[in-house]
């Protein structure tokens, strides 16, 4: 499974959700994980990047894991998190927005 969503589920992944108003994603469906797209400034450009995640609640905190899906490349979004980690990030059903800390 990791393969494939490394390779193929994710790129529909952030379409779908939006589409949807954040409610389902091909990933979440398929796994049952809470998916979600997280706002993040890219390092270099200085534009919006919006890649989605999965994530696992913890309390009232959200862990994310920069695996990019088991491969040995450390996903782009991290380094733009390092960066500046101020970000917006949209949950299925809600908005929220945070500062960095």
């Amino acid at each position: 499974m990791a393969w494939v969503s490394a390779r193929v589920l994710h790129h529909p992944d952030g379409p779908v959700l939006r589409r949807s108003s954040g409610h389902r994603c091909v990933t979440s469906v398929l796994t049952g994980l809470l998916v979600f797209e997280l706002t993040v400034v890219g390092a270099r450009s200085g534009e919006p990047r919006a890649p989605t995640l999965i994530g696992v609640p913890d309390a009232d905190r959200m862990v994310l894991v920069a695996s990019n899906y088991g491969q040995r490349r450390t996903p782009g979004w991290f380094y733009n998190l390092r960066g500046e980690p101020a970000v917006q990030r949209r949950l299925p059903w809600t908005a929220i927005r945070d500062g960095g800390g």
